[in-house]
């Protein structure tokens, strides 16, 4: 096994996020915002496909990572509707098949440097988990 680098590793073993970022560079974001009221290995699974879904090529080292929690179906619906209406790239996830079929399961944000943009759709959302 090799070594880590020393600057990403923190005193207590942890990964120091934000190690190696250049901190001149406006950072690159990534939201994903999920339902609140599914199981938790839903949620899991409905990030990994909004993030997924809403990038076109790998995200460079340090782009920072939100994902938040809307309360239920229409509130992410909502959150969907300002987003469009404010031309911010994104992409919904919508249930094939099963009990939840049809229904709109997670947004992914395209990665952008514009968070204020973003923020003034998503600022009243919790983070994901909390």
């Amino acid at each position: 096994m090799g070594r880590s680098d020393p600057r990403l590793t923190s005193a207590r073993g942890g990964i120091t996020v934000g190690a190696c970022i250049d901190r001149h560079a406006p950072a690159l974001v990534h939201f994903v915002i999920l339902r609140g009221d599914l199981p938790h290995g839903l949620q899991v699974a409905n990030a990994v496909h909004a993030a997924g879904e809403s990038v076109a090529d790998r995200v460079p080292h340090g782009t920072i990572a939100v994902a938040l929690r809307a309360a239920h179906e229409q509130q992410l619906r909502e959150v969907a509707g300002r987003l469009e209406a404010r031309g911010i790239p994104h992409r919904l996830v919508i249930e094939g098949d099963g009990p939840h079929a049809g229904q709109l399961m997670a947004i992914g944000v395209e990665p952008t440097t514009d968070r204020r943009a973003v923020g003034k759709v998503v600022s009243a959302l919790p983070l994901a988990g909390g």
